[in-house]
């Protein structure tokens, strides 16, 4: 059985967190595809695909929304969502249940996972929350896996698997708004005297906002505040504002590496 995790992973923890299901997932061959590469996806040669995100503003992020619209429509192809979040999940992964949904799949599984916070202005008040996911999270996030094994065991068998409904409470919630993003963040600057023009923060803008002309220039229109090139930016030249210097959080921490570590079996560490 083939599967494929369409991914969005802002600094690596949702990308730690694909990984995971990956490798617990007893059955299925996955393949993990960030939806940010542009490149084609045969989804006939799958035969379950997630859908994986983090927390932005309270929703998927915009990329991740079009992303998910404009995969070609599936007849109750069975699927699973699954987000990450910092602090707050509000209804993001009711939206992402839903607009997936609505493109013909069949959602078997869902489940968010508390994660460290990446987002400057929450760490720089005090959320950072690097303790997570704390020992009952992390128990059910392996809860969610076994549960989503079992459920693929049944498909394999042609067992009709119920549908996952998000909690009502989930469903009655909005997205903050994307402007409020932008007047969080502010815009964006570059220390000429720190940037070595390497072109990270245009390779890694998901938004293609960013352009070099001699140094970075940061369209404001297309810019959706994700703090990427912020968080990324190895030299620290990027900044706004209200933030400089600060919350960087260019990659998973160290301790939550661990915590995703897919512990082996005992005939392959003998």
């Amino acid at each position: 059985m083939k599967g494929l995790i369409c991914y969005f992973s802002g600094s690596g923890n949702t990308l730690l967190a694909c990984r995971y299901i990956r490798d617990s997932i007893s059955g299925v061959d996955f393949d993990l595809y960030d939806i940010t590469s542009g490149n084609d996806v045969n989804y006939g040669n799958y035969d379950i695909i997630g859908f994986a995100c983090y927390a932005d503003f309270l929703g998927p992020s915009p990329l991740m929304r079009t992303f998910v619209k404009q995969v070609p429509f599936q007849s109750h192809k069975p699927s699973f969502v699954f987000n990450t979040y910092g602090n707050f999940n509000g209804p993001t992964l009711a939206i992402l249940s839903r607009i997936v949904r609505s493109r013909g799949f069949n959602i078997v599984a869902g489940y968010a996972l508390h994660m460290p916070e990446n987002i400057p202005s929450m760490i720089m008040m005090g959320l950072a929350n690097t303790q997570a996911p704390d020992e009952k999270e992390l128990a059910g996030f392996k809860a969610f896996i076994d549960g989503l094994n079992g459920k693929i065991g049944k498909l394999k068998n042609g067992v009709t698997v119920p549908a996952f409904i998000p909690e009502l409470g989930e469903r009655l919630l909005f997205a903050i708004p994307r402007f409020v993003a932008k007047i969080v963040m502010g815009k964006k600057m570059v220390d000429t005297e720190r940037c070595i023009k390497c072109g990270i923060c245009v390779k890694k803008c998901p938004y293609h906002a960013i352009t070099i002309n001699e140094y970075p220039v940061f369209d404001e229109k297309k810019c959706q505040s994700c703090w990427r090139c912020y968080n990324l930016c190895r030299e620290k030249a990027i900044y706004t504002k209200k933030y400089r210097d600060v919350a960087h959080s260019p990659e998973p921490i160290a301790d939550v590496r661990k915590k995703m570590e897919v512990p082996r079996s005992p005939s392959l560490t003998s």
